[in-house]
């Protein structure tokens, strides 16, 4: 008896496990998926290509997602977090940023409470995207470089991370 049942255990065990593993890739759009598996991938700061901004420091690009007043050529940098690719936003967090997910948004929430600022505006949706960065001259965010191919009307910035996901 306590053999069957460890036999149940023993072959459902790697089930779930593919299943858990299954499951989080069926949330990634096709396109990121294809790119993660291993291949070199570029993390790029992306504006709107009429904008007057110019490649701001790492510090800068630090300050702005942590809620602080950064200027570049007179333009006051309004950071939108691009939620619509989970991957390069954990990737932003992490090799930009420094901070897990949790430890990031508890941080910057402290910050804008304690000090004032505005936390970074989160955009959902890729086309949203697209259309905060060109109707705000000062509208910057993150993406892969292979994403700003097809988007007409934004620039690149700065390259802020390169390496593979895995």
């Amino acid at each position: 008896m306590e053999r069957a049942a460890s036999l149940k255990t023993s072959l459902l065990l790697p089930l779930l496990m593919l299943g858990v593993l299954w499951v989080p890739a069926l949330l990634v759009p096709a396109h990121s998926f294809a790119q993660a598996s291993g291949a070199e991938r570029v993390l790029v700061l992306v504006a709107a290509a009429e904008s007057q901004i110019t490649a701001p420091t790492n510090e800068q690009v630090r300050n702005a997602w942590m809620g602080l007043p950064v200027k570049i050529n007179g333009q006051l940098l309004e950071p939108l977090r691009n939620l619509a690719e989970p991957m390069a936003d954990e990737v932003f967090l992490q090799k930009v940023m420094f901070m897990a997910r949790r430890r990031y948004e508890r941080n910057v929430i402290s910050q804008v409470f304690h000090f004032g600022g505005t936390l970074p505006r989160r955009v959902d949706e890729r086309d949203q995207l697209t259309i905060m960065l060109r109707n705000n001259p000062g509208g910057i965010s993150y993406m892969w470089t292979e994403a700003t191919g097809d988007l007409p009307g934004v620039k690149i910035l700065a390259e802020l991370w390169r390496g593979t996901v895995d």
